[in-house]
């Protein structure tokens, strides 16, 4: 099972992701390979509106995956006007 959309919240180890046709909850944990840009980065690092790609097991009727992967792409920026 894979995503791809935008960082809705980060919750302990549970990622929320918006990906336009709802949110799906990815479980993050030690052996869970996640970076950005092929630098290997922690939960921590991850914050809303980055956008990301996470593959891994999960239920899709549920939208709940255990994230096996999980790379950054790039970030939302907002424009104040």
């Amino acid at each position: 099972m894979s995503v791809s959309g935008t960082i809705y919240s980060v919750q302990g180890d549970i990622v929320v992701i918006s990906d336009g046709s709802g949110f799906t909850k990815a479980k993050v944990d030690g052996q869970t390979n996640i970076s950005i840009n092929g630098k290997k980065i922690s939960i921590d690092s991850l914050q809303p509106a980055q956008k990301v790609h996470v593959e891994g097991f999960g239920d899709l009727s549920t939208r709940e995956l255990k994230a096996e992967t999980l790379m950054v792409m790039g970030e939302v920026q907002v424009i104040p006007f």
